[in-house]
């Protein structure tokens, strides 16, 4: 074999050889790409089935929660006259001893408890997953009289000359004292006298948690003009002749109310609400963000209206923690002319006082609209969140 058929051999040699070695790189490539891949769907199937597990667990704590909130709310609410005393069973979570429900656990944690209200957080657990709820409960009016007084109820008034009454009043009333009614008072209805009943105490801050957007710092005028807020004032309001309002406005001290005014929503009060009303004014309540009944006017102390103008509309509940006084004092030639006309349902922790000096209050009890303001049993539920 001569050189050249040699080299020719040798580089035959060298390509299968680099042919060879090629191929084995290619399949050990192979091998390693489809191990790759096969731990890749092993990690996804596996990954899939921990999110699946996942999911089904805070599903079923969801629901374990919504139980848990369900019973607590029946079993320590719902007939309860006082919440302040209300302790949970079960403790903080983790510890204690909490309530097993389906394939999950549940504790229960009340926070800012008065006598009428609540907030309850139940806190479920299943496996690894947590779910909790939020609900306020505040109890519901134990009363289903339109007009409702603590202590006494008393109409008066003066007889126009040439007239025969000086007053209306069409519904069931009660008080827990005594009910009188002066001797030209047009009454329809049924008086139930020394009828004691547990009110509950009323909240004002509540409602500034619950219905208000909006906080205001200090003293706050609301001028003539249109007021569009749902506030709540830390301080005084006043609201003067020719104000519009649409919303509410919630204080933490009193509220004054001058001249001819319009407000559609609630305004309430920590302290007390004064007013001299001229004519045509006008408060009507609307219903809350879940349609709940809201007072029109709510003051947690002493409650009084003066109408020096004809032709003023009340709708809606008033309640409040002290007295409440409606009166009419109309100027001359108008004096016996009807000065307020009010619709809806009075709920006082003091007395209740209607005077005519002069001028004519029709009091219309609405007791479906009491009715549905104590709707529910004794149990209102307000703000729910899941935390």
């Amino acid at each position: 074999m001569n050189k050249a058929q040699k080299t020719s051999l040798n580089r035959r040699r060298f390509q299968q050889t680099d042919s060879r070695g090629f191929g084995l790189l290619a399949v050990v490539f192979s091998m390693l790409a489809l191990s790759a891949m096969g731990l890749g769907v092993t990690s996804m199937i596996s990954s899939g089935a921990a999110t699946s597990t996942a999911d089904a667990e805070g599903q079923k704590a969801f629901f374990v929660a919504e139980g848990g909130l369900s019973h607590t709310l029946t079993k320590e609410f719902m007939t309860d006259m006082n919440y302040s005393n209300n302790t949970s069973a079960t403790g903080a979570p983790y510890g204690g001893t909490p309530i097993t429900l389906g394939d999950g656990q549940f504790w229960v944690q009340y926070s800012n408890q008065t006598e009428t209200t609540a907030d309850v957080t139940i806190t479920a657990k299943v496996g690894n997953s947590v779910r909790v709820l939020k609900q306020s409960v505040s109890m519901a009016i134990p009363v289903t009289y339109p007009v409702y007084s603590s202590g006494n109820m008393a109409f008066n008034g003066t007889m126009p000359p040439g007239q025969d009454l000086d007053g209306a009043l069409y519904g069931d009333v009660a008080a827990g004292g005594t009910i009188t009614f002066g001797n030209h008072f047009i009454y329809s209805g049924t008086a139930h006298p020394n009828l004691p009943m547990s009110l509950p105490v009323v909240n004002t801050a509540r409602l500034a948690t619950e219905i208000t957007t909006t906080t205001y710092n200090g003293n706050l005028t609301v001028p003539s003009g249109y007021f569009n807020q749902k506030v709540h004032v830390t301080g005084n309001v006043t609201i003067q002749t020719g104000a519009v309002i649409d919303g509410h406005i919630i204080a933490d001290g009193d509220i004054a109310i001058n001249g001819t005014v319009s407000t559609t929503g609630t305004l309430a009060a920590v302290g007390n609400i004064t007013g001299v009303l001229a004519a045509n004014s006008s408060l009507v309540a609307q219903a809350g963000p879940n349609q709940e009944v809201l007072p029109v006017l709510q003051a947690g102390g002493n409650l009084s209206l003066s109408d020096v103008g004809m032709g003023t509309v009340i709708t809606g509940i008033i309640i409040t923690g002290g007295n409440t006084t409606l009166s009419s004092n109309l100027p001359s030639p108008q004096r016996w002319n009807t000065s307020v006309n009010y619709t809806g349902g009075i709920l006082s922790r003091g007395n209740i006082t209607v005077n005519n000096e002069r001028g004519f209050i029709v009091v219309n009890g609405d007791s479906q609209l009491m009715t549905s303001f104590a709707q529910g049993g004794n149990l209102k539920l307000g703000k729910w969140q899941e935390n």
